[in-house]
């Protein structure tokens, strides 16, 4: 599509790295909260309070509240985005040093959730209004050519923080672990220490963001709220945002039924959840190789080419999970044998998962209006979030009604009639020129 490229900038190289590693320190509390909630489960905390700790993540389905008051209201003087980032990442390193002060793993003891909860509920908070502030950085300081890239950032850093705070956080505490693997006599650190770690690192990097990073004056901004409203009405109204908000919205419901049940139905069956939350130490790296190839390699203008593909190839790997579940009892249950076709499975499915992923990313980054970018990618990424979570949480709750092997094949059913209804819609979108996308 694009016959002339032009070279990537000095400034654009080093942006990949800032804004990755911001990504990742907003991935720091994401994966934290995993791992509160699983070392809550293994003190036998009631469902109740478990439902509880995932409340915590709330915020990111709610970005959409903040994002016109951030395109609304800043400080020139530090910059239109760092007016949000930097404060907010210094109160997210904040909720990590409190909890290490105040001992969350004493918390973790008596099952006192609810400080957990209010430090964990502003961490997060904080982290979903960072990303809406990176989000409208990268539209505003990448080439057109180029910002596409900033969903491999996205991607690649979240995924990065996620491990630290989640993978890397469990084994580095656990004994079992490090015995076993590291040779050491108990654990590597504890978890009151680690909170430490991690508030810290987070501390030094926004400092070096603050002082040394400076961000580009943008020749045109929206300072009013009301114009702000006024704009999301004017993309709401946009039919190729309404295709593509349609599309956001239902990709997920035919692979849910499988996709949202595979880990509960494992657990039931006998297969350690320990185990198979370990397993995200081998696929996450895949995550993020697969992530920087896509957005080195990824033609702009052809994400929906391969979106599609990787439609195709979710409906092939959901069939692999489900007859992979439907014989696990008849494989032995849990051992070697069958651990191994699972770490293949979701090797596969992370793969794909990725690619469909960030080209979704790119291709929002790529179409939103860098006069209200924050607004523009957010909404459209809260309601990416949106449409997974409902999809998800409606096939968990028809679960309990409609058995698991009918309600499967109803939504492969629905996931072949959907792409073939939606695949030349999707396909037409990639090719529309970026002014047909604007305010």
């Amino acid at each position: 599509m694009d016959k002339t490229k032009p070279p990537m900038t000095l400034d654009e190289k080093f942006k990949i790295v800032l804004f990755t590693i911001l990504y990742c320190i907003v991935g720091f509390p994401v994966g934290f909260t995993g791992s509160i909630t699983l070392l809550l489960a293994e003190k036998k905390a009631p469902q109740s309070d478990l439902a509880m700790i995932s409340l915590c993540m709330i915020p990111f389905s709610c970005k959409l509240l903040f994002a016109p008051f951030l395109d609304s209201y800043y400080s020139d003087t530090i910059g239109q985005r760092k007016s949000y980032i930097v404060p907010c990442l210094y109160m997210s390193a904040a909720c990590f040093l409190l909890m290490g002060h105040y001992s969350v793993t004493g918390w973790i003891e008596e099952l006192n959730i609810l400080p957990i909860i209010l430090l964990q509920f502003t961490n997060i908070l904080v982290v979903s209004i960072t990303i809406i502030a990176i989000q409208g950085w990268v539209i505003a300081d990448f080439q057109p050519h180029f910002v596409h890239v900033g969903g491999s950032c996205m991607a690649i850093g979240t995924a990065l923080g996620s491990l630290i705070g989640y993978t890397v956080t469990l084994n580095i505490i656990s004994a079992e672990f490090c015995q076993e693997y590291l040779g050491t006599s108990n654990e590597l650190i504890t978890l009151d220490k680690w909170c430490y770690v991690l508030g810290i690192t987070s501390i030094i990097i926004v400092s070096l963001v603050q002082i040394f990073v400076k961000e580009h004056i943008q020749a045109e901004n929206i300072h009013s709220l009301r114009s702000v409203f006024a704009s999301i009405k004017k993309i709401i109204s946009n039919k190729n945002v309404q295709i593509f908000i349609i599309y956001l919205l239902t990709r997920k419901i035919g692979f849910s039924p499988v996709l949202a049940s595979n880990s509960i139905n494992l657990i039931q069956m006998g297969f350690p959840a320990a185990q198979y939350a370990q397993m995200s130490l081998f696929l996450q790296p895949g995550l993020i190789i697969t992530s920087i190839y896509v957005g080195k390699y990824l033609p702009r203008g052809q994400e929906f080419t391969w979106i599609i593909y990787s439609y195709l190839g979710m409906f092939a790997i959901t069939v692999g999970f489900y007859i992979y579940i439907q014989n696990f009892i008849h494989l032995g249950g849990y051992n070697q044998d069958t651990y191994l076709i699972l770490v293949g499975l979701m090797l596969i499915d992370g793969f794909i998962s990725a690619l469909m992923h960030v080209c979704q990313l790119g291709f929002i980054l790529r179409i939103s209006d860098p006069i209200v970018g924050g607004t523009y990618a957010t909404m459209l990424t809260s309601i990416t979030s949106f449409g997974q979570y409902v999809s998800y949480a409606g096939a968990l709750f028809l679960l309990d009604f409609v058995p698991y092997k009918i309600l499967v094949i109803f939504g492969w059913i629905y996931a072949l009639i959907y792409i073939a209804i939606m695949k030349e819609k999707l396909i037409d979108l990639q090719f529309k020129d970026l002014s047909s996308w604007r305010i």
